[in-house]
């Protein structure tokens, strides 16, 4: 009965306490007070002992606590940052693909012909329009040079222009006498 009396009243308290030279320490204390048989207090029983160096560690924790807050903040307002940017990115991304769909719809459906050759003049793309006009089927035009169209009597000249203007970044028209895949020759105009 006693004890459980005893440790209802404990009280425990740290504090701080300056040294004469001025360092500081912390200190823990226990008290308890001690009473007589018919309950009154009649003194108090204590224990101390010395936590500087716990305080400090939760001194040290408490900053670091506070710096991995600080960076953790940080942080996150980079990633909403960054957050935000790729979500621009990715709606002006659509918008680009969305664009280049209906390119590649137009140019599909466009009623002339259309190749497209890489810097050494092989062909990358041709419409449909092109598999009408020349009787050569896509997959057998691809990665080949479109030489394959020229008519024996061929505008030598009109190709030199046309060569000339697609290194100079220019535009030009030239009309070519080219042959179908079936060999009937036919002329076009090219630009």
């Amino acid at each position: 009965d006693d004890d459980v009396m005893l440790s209802r009243t404990r009280k425990r308290f740290e504090e701080p306490i300056a040294a004469k030279d001025g360092a500081m320490s912390w200190i823990e204390t226990i008290k308890t007070p001690v009473f007589n048989e018919r309950g009154e207090v009649i003194g108090t029983t204590g224990i101390a002992r010395d936590i500087t160096e716990r305080k400090k560690g939760e001194e040290i924790l408490r900053r670091s606590h506070e710096e991995l807050e600080k960076l953790v903040y940080e942080r996150t307002r980079e990633l909403e940052e960054a957050n935000l940017t790729l979500k621009k990115e990715i709606a002006e991304r659509k918008r680009v693909e969305e664009d280049i769909r209906r390119l590649a719809m137009v140019v599909q459906q466009e009623a002339e012909a259309v190749v497209i050759a890489d810097t050494d003049g092989n062909i990358q793309y041709v419409n449909p329009a092109f598999e009408q006009m020349t009787g050569y089927p896509r997959d057998e035009v691809l990665g080949k040079n479109p030489r394959l169209l020229y008519a024996q009597e061929h505008n030598q000249a009109g190709l030199e222009q046309l060569k000339k203007s697609i290194r100079a970044g220019a535009s030009c028209r030239v009309i070519l006498h080219n042959r179908r895949k079936d060999g009937r020759a036919f002329w076009n105009e090219l630009s």
